[in-house]
């Protein structure tokens, strides 16, 4: 049987964006996380392509300090920014959400296909893993960005640690 992988990851994402879709067509109450990113997004886009500094530097602020770093979706931030040359700052956080959602379950394609060389299973579990209502209800209806980058990182992880126990190797 021939390589298939782009195959099957476009169809992992043909199904994330057709469970998704209406997340773009309908605007989300106000008391989502990704009305209040927003700001957050602007300043700190400012302050590193236009002023070429850190973040909300204040130099007399303890000796020098950032105040992103009392904010602990910084990393959310800097995650989205990079959507926002492409899309506008409403839609921006929206399309990272949706891409995260691929990307993990593209991992977890990827971990199952290192486990059972099986890429019909792989693909079964990519899609499932993608769309699975809870990774859906925490990123889509609470757009928490934080659960969505983590939902990427579950799939890898438990590659490295088979990996590690299989080979019985620090090295991973």
């Amino acid at each position: 049987m021939k390589k298939r992988v782009y195959l099957d990851f476009s169809i992992i994402a043909s199904i994330v964006i057709f469970f998704t879709y209406r997340w773009f067509t309908e605007r989300e109450d106000a008391a989502s996380e990704i009305d209040a990113i927003i700001p957050w997004i602007l300043e700190v886009k400012k302050n590193i392509f236009e002023m070429g500094r850190i973040p909300m530097w204040n130099p007399n602020w303890f000796c020098g300090g950032s105040f992103v770093l009392m904010f602990k979706d910084l990393l959310n931030i800097l995650l989205v920014i990079p959507f926002t040359f492409f899309f506008d700052y409403y839609t921006a956080p929206k399309v990272a959400l949706v891409f995260y959602l691929i990307v993990s379950g593209m991992a977890m394609y990827h971990f199952i296909y290192r486990i059972l060389k099986d890429r019909d299973a792989a693909l079964l579990g990519g899609v499932i893993y993608a769309i699975h209502p809870v990774h859906l209800a925490v990123t889509g209806f609470h757009g928490h960005m934080a659960f969505s980058i983590f939902y990427v990182f579950i799939p890898m992880s438990l590659l490295m640690l088979q990996k590690a126990f299989v080979k019985q190797n620090t090295k991973y």
